[in-house]
């Protein structure tokens, strides 16, 4: 239609082929050609001529609309070549082969090839993918039957794909090789998607994950897929919300995060969460965790916890009749904890309860400079970490 306007208004040669309507219910291929008689007018005449097509310029018609590399009409009887044309260097090179069979003139082989798609497909048209021995190359491959001057054959539709299959094996081997190391990591991955708003959705979840948490896999993805915090216990959500905004705005390469996870029995396991943040080209971020069971670790620092607080129980009631002062203090953090002052000499409103600073004070009491020395190379803050290094 408007191939015929044009044609109408400019008074040029109209010559198109289309497709239309047979009596029989099928459609046909028709060429048309015409021009317009006389000048525009109010009446306008215009001749026109309608031909009918032959079977082989239906197949020309329809060729012109493959995208292919290389298009081949074979002979389904004795594969000869009836049709070669090519748009890349596929097989033929550009010499002449018509006549010959496919195999040879294309493949150089001397029998039909056990990776041609003809002799293991139907000729339905489909789509399939053709591997080329000894070439490293690939290929889309699609055919059906045709006649051809009244010969019974094949019409095969063929493009190159190598560098598409290449990149995907690349990344197949990259996938099973990460899938390989997240089989074989201790702990649990999943890999979370952070959204501008701070909400976190993960797009994979390890076995191993689903593991620590005693749910099957798809217990641990029913559970998670839609808010990465659905598992947390609800006392330790808000330390992990801070925790993560922390991180973020630190901009550090990696970060540690210590909480609870529901299991898929009753109650929870304590994790240690190792993230890595990676931001793409696009701005989107994506946080790595890998997660390590930490209930043997929680328990054993729990017993340490029980003997460390029994010890200061037993401390402090089984200190002799001479004692002057008794306490004790974190030397890490440099502070007196605690203290029960026998002199009454009100020690710690006096010195403070910065470590080094009392126990310089408490050795001002010693009166032989020897002895102080020796006194504050063993209780200052910088010999007690020493021998705790050691």
């Amino acid at each position: 239609m408007k191939a015929a306007a044009e044609a109408l208004l400019s008074g040029e040669v109209l010559d198109v082929s289309y497709r239309t309507r047979h009596k029989n219910g099928n459609l046909i291929w028709v060429h048309l050609n015409g021009r317009r008689m006389g000048p525009q007018a109010d009446v306008i005449r215009f001749y026109a001529v309608f031909t009918g097509m032959s079977a082989e310029t239906r197949i020309f018609q329809e060729m012109v609309n493959e995208t292919a590399d290389g298009i081949y009409v074979i002979a389904k009887e004795n594969y000869e070549l009836l049709y070669v044309n090519e748009s890349k260097d596929l097989f033929a090179g550009g010499r002449d082969c018509l006549g010959e069979k496919c195999y040879k003139a294309l493949h150089h082989r001397d029998e039909v090839s056990g990776f041609c798609t003809l002799g293991c497909h139907e000729p339905d048209g489909g789509e399939h993918e053709m591997a080329v021995p000894g070439t490293g190359r690939y290929y889309s491959t699609r055919f059906r039957e045709t006649v051809w001057n009244g010969i019974p054959a094949y019409v095969k539709f063929i493009s190159d794909i190598t560098q598409e299959v290449t990149t995907r094996k690349e990344k197949e081997r990259l996938e099973q090789y990460f899938q390989t190391i997240l089989s074989n990591l201790p702990g649990g991955v999943a890999v979370v998607h952070y959204e501008k708003d701070g909400s976190m959705t993960p797009e994979f979840l390890s076995d191993g994950f689903a593991a620590i948490t005693e749910m099957t896999p798809d217990e641990a993805w029913r559970l998670y897929k839609e808010d990465a915090m659905a598992g947390v216990h609800p006392d330790d959500r808000e330390h992990v919300t801070e925790q993560m905004n922390e991180y973020i705005a630190s901009e550090a390469r990696s970060w540690k995060i210590i909480y609870r996870l529901k299991k898929g029995s009753d109650g929870y396991v304590w994790v240690k969460n190792n993230l890595s943040l990676i931001e793409n080209e696009g701005g989107e971020r994506r946080v790595y965790a890998m997660y390590q069971d930490m209930t043997k670790e929680r328990e054993e620092q729990e017993k340490l916890r029980r003997q460390y607080q029994d010890m200061l129980m037993q401390h402090y009631h089984t200190h002799g009749a001479d004692t002057l002062v008794l306490g004790h203090c974190n030397v890490t953090q440099n502070r007196i904890l605690e203290i029960s002052d026998y002199t009454g000499s009100g020690l710690l409103d006096t010195f403070g309860t910065v470590r080094d600073e009392f126990f310089t004070g408490i050795g001002g009491f010693i009166v032989d400079e020897k002895e102080r020395r020796q006194f504050y190379e063993r209780y200052l803050n910088k010999p007690s970490l020493e021998a705790y290094s050691q």
